[in-house]
């Protein structure tokens, strides 16, 4: 056999499930119809607007907001900013603002991003706001630029600013809303900039779970959830990963992992993963379905176990208890109840 020929069979036979980082490049899909809103509701629909997508732990808002950063880093087309009729680039910048914990940091965080994608040679000064809004107008006015934020865990950010003092994060939303509306009040001038925001809470529970007074109308946003696959969207997904692969799953393989995860994003692919292990590494006639099941279950006990118990978001934690219900219902296998029975007694007790 040749060296080629090896590496072909190599790359064959490599798991090609990912769950333990974000999804890149070609390994993205079944999110064309929300790409598509985010579009429309930022830059392709008449007049540019916010959004804040929101969806549990490892549902795919970071993989989500990486694809749009390097597909449409640099968007091939012009927009018309409402309401005027100049035609402006675009530029999507990506930042994950989950360690940022003061007012300053942010701004100086966004400003960073502006100037790590354009390098432009404005000094920043001691006001990291003011710093913020020159490099923006310079980059709107003078290069004529929309910017697109593509905000990774911003939640966390507001919580940062309530950990010691609820109404930094209430004086914050209410500049940061009326920033994000347009950087002067001067009549008919557009806005400038734009947001993408990804959370685990949507905005009405983390004002709440935060007791942040909601001044005004609180942030002007359209809202996403970024929702589990669909059975059909399972079985696309498996398509697209086997393509190359000699092996391949059944369409009974297909209907037990929805069973046992309900479209969940990263547990299809983590059942996907233990699947394609436990095929591709024994005999056909040695398939051990029970084992697959108990190993799926007793990763999904570690799972949430390790993203913090209590201290998981509300949202995520009904979401996996839920689902924890309908794997036990679905599991078809006595000799199991005590693996999945203790995933409920788990999070039961976290409720």
């Amino acid at each position: 056999m040749s060296n080629t020929a090896s590496v072909v069979e190599l790359k064959r036979n490599e798991n090609p499930f990912i769950y333990n980082a974000p999804v890149r490049g070609a390994d993205f899909f079944n999110r064309d119809e929300v790409i598509d809103k985010l579009l429309h509701e930022t830059i392709t629909g008449k007049s540019q607007g916010n959004v804040w997508v929101t969806g549990e732990r490892q549902v795919g808002k970071t993989s989500l907001l990486r694809y749009i950063q390097a597909k449409y880093e640099h968007y091939s087309g012009k927009i018309e900013l409402y309401p005027t009729e100049e035609h402006f680039n675009v530029a999507f910048i990506y930042l994950n603002v989950q360690d940022t914990r003061t007012r300053d940091d942010f701004y100086r965080h966004l400003r960073q991003g502006l100037k790590n994608f354009f390098d432009f040679k404005i000094d920043p000064t001691d006001d990291s706001y003011g710093s913020f809004i020159d490099a923006l107008k310079h980059l709107h006015f003078e290069q004529k630029y929309y910017i697109v934020f593509l905000l990774d865990e911003f939640d966390a950010f507001i919580e940062h600013l309530t950990a010691d003092e609820p109404k930094l994060a209430t004086s914050f939303l209410a500049e940061f809303n009326k920033l994000i509306q347009g950087v002067s009040e001067i009549k008919d001038e557009p806005k400038i900039f734009g947001c993408i925001f990804a959370a685990n809470h949507t905005i009405e529970d983390l004002v709440k779970k935060n007791d942040i007074d909601r001044r005004g109308s609180g942030l002007v946003v359209e809202n996403i959830e970024l929702r589990w696959f669909t059975r059909e969207q399972v079985e696309e997904l498996s398509r697209n990963y086997l393509k190359n692969n000699s092996l391949k799953l059944s369409s009974e393989d297909i209907d037990l992992c929805f069973k046992m995860t309900q479209g969940y994003p990263y547990f299809v692919q983590k059942f996907f993963s233990i699947t394609y292990e436990q095929k591709s590494n024994v005999p056909f006639s040695a398939y051990n379905l029970k084992k697959i099941k108990e190993d799926y279950g007793k990763m999904f006990l570690e799972t949430i176990k390790g993203w913090g118990g209590t201290k998981m978001p509300g949202r995520t934690l009904e979401k996996l208890k839920d689902l924890s219900g309908k794997i036990l219902k679905n599991v078809g296998d006595k000799s199991l109840d005590v693996v999945f029975k203790a995933i409920e007694t788990y999070l039961k007790t976290h409720i």
